[in-house]
């Protein structure tokens, strides 16, 4: 099927493989696809009658739901755009984002008091005829270059910015990862969908993917290890999509062993760097030397651009480009080349229509070379002779030690190396002082670990100026608005 339209109407091929198939699967109560499509119709049809039209934007607060799943694609039928906000999101934070975005509706979980307000009860009574129907002519083609979401990012530069991301962007996302499977068995997947709807892998290649090919999502609400060991077993999911964190939690998780997690045999994983270790217990764990597939990918760019797969696979990397996709690597002199090392550009029919009323920001991510659109990363990676990439650090984590340039991911190895570490994160901290920075390790381990311990560790592996000055143990990190470690917070601490 053609990229080439609205996100809903390329959501309909899984209405069409598979109308009688479970679509979701929600806290026990499965919904068909004829049913799910029933009900995002009938949504449409209400936000219509309530002035919904094409470029509305409409702020979807809420957490996995099927709901929430109405509400997209009702939205994206109508033509208007989805502003996908946290869950979690405070109503004072919110309120700022309506603003910004201008947005005329909200769908959320809360109780506001405005009349633009759509709440969560109100999706559910929409499931209900409604006596205004949506024109059937809504031209799905004429949408599919048109803005679909905005989403939220730190943006290449790190400071925080909205992406807006086309119809065709997401679409082109979602046709990429068919070649992800060996058999091209894509619709017979179970997938469990636990990234969060405002996250660009959990829109694209949780929700979409899956509708699009008539495959079976099992949604969770947020993110538990038991309980997600439990639904593997239960709905024997083949698939997830994650973080590195997820994978690390599910491993401590007692309850998940056995004969019964062995059907689990994709492990999709970015947005941090993937440590090998974590490769290497997955796949023993399920029993397969090819069970986790990291990969790497940026919001804008639709999240998915460069993949390990069966077709494309090679320890220790981050994987290779996906279809219609390419990379290279921009030198500090303005030069680029498709081999080395140096910051990853990516040109794509997935990249962004441009952050939303920031202009120079734009200008200064987005540009054309060689008739090709690119997008900066802020990512330094090495891409090697076979064309698959390798992470070395996001250009602005790179900690600067008396001239010396730390990759903090090259400490964080050392470090989790040490029996007793479960997870570290290594910023740097300003030293005003000295005009540096100094390295400071925040570690998450057990009672018997030291600091003496990971001290002497780092000192047998590591070169001297690439020594933690601090080592702090915490019990948990701090996230930031995307669920993802807040550094800043720890380099306060």
């Amino acid at each position: 099927m053609t990229t080439e339209t609205s996100i809903y109407e390329y959501a309909k091929q899984g209405l069409k493989l598979n109308p009688d198939k479970i679509a979701i699967w929600f806290y026990g109560k499965g919904i068909t696809y004829r049913e799910l499509f029933e009900k995002i119709d009938n949504v449409a049809d209400h936000l219509y009658e309530l002035g919904v039209r094409e470029g509305t934007v409409v702020t979807i607060h809420l957490p996995n739901c099927p709901q929430a799943i109405f509400a997209i694609y009702a939205v994206a039928k109508l033509g208007g755009i989805c502003n996908m906000v946290h869950s979690l999101l405070p109503e004072s934070a919110l309120r700022n984002n309506l603003r910004f975005t201008g947005s005329s509706y909200l769908i959320t979980h809360l109780e506001i008091n405005n009349n633009s307000v759509v709440g969560l009860e109100a999706i559910k009574l929409y499931e209900k005829p409604c006596v205004v129907e949506a024109p059937d002519k809504i031209d799905q083609v004429n949408l599919a270059a048109k803005c679909a979401f905005y989403l939220n990012s730190s943006g290449s530069t790190g400071k925080p910015k909205t992406i807006m991301l086309s119809h065709s962007a997401v679409n082109n996302c979602v046709d990429n990862t068919a070649e992800f499977f060996e058999n091209n068995d894509i619709a017979e997947q179970v997938s469990l969908g636990v990234l969060p709807l405002f996250h660009g892998f959990g829109l694209a290649a949780d929700v979409h993917r899956n509708i699009h090919f008539g495959s079976t999502l099992v949604i969770m609400s947020r993110w538990n290890p038991s309980e997600a060991a439990d639904l593997i077993k239960k709905y024997k999911v083949t698939l997830i999509v994650g973080v590195p964190a997820m994978f690390h939690s599910l491993l401590n998780e007692q309850t998940f062993y056995g004969p019964e997690i062995k059907q689990l045999r994709y492990c999709y994983t970015g947005g941090d760097n993937v440590n090998q270790d974590l490769v290497a217990k997955m796949n023993e764990r399920l029993g397969n030397d090819r069970c986790m597939f990291p990969g790497y990918g940026l919001t804008e760019a639709t999240t998915m651009n460069c993949v390990s797969t069966w077709s494309h696979y090679k320890t220790g990397t981050a994987g290779y480009p996906v279809n219609n996709t390419t990379i290279a690597v921009m030198k500090s002199d303005g030069t680029y080349s498709d081999r080395g090392v140096g910051e990853l550009i990516i040109s794509s029919p997935t990249l962004m229509m441009g952050y939303l009323n920031d202009p120079e920001a734009t200008k200064a991510t987005l540009f054309e070379t060689d008739d090709k659109l690119w997008t900066h990363t802020g990512d330094e990676v090495e891409i090697d002779s076979d064309g698959f990439i390798v992470f070395r650090d996001r250009i602005k984590n790179i900690i600067i030690h008396n001239g010396y340039n730390i990759y903090p991911d090259e400490v964080e190895e050392v470090i989790r190396s040490v029996p007793g570490v479960k997870d570290v994160c290594v910023v740097g901290v300003d030293d005003e002082e000295k005009h540096t920075q100094n390295i400071r390790a925040v570690v998450i381990a057990s009672a018997n670990v030291s600091i003496q311990m990971v001290q002497n560790e780092c000192a047998r592996k590591l070169p001297r100026y690439s020594i933690p000055k601090e080592i702090l143990f915490v019990d948990r990190f701090p996230q930031n608005s995307m669920g993802k470690i807040d550094r800043k917070e720890l380099g306060k601490i």
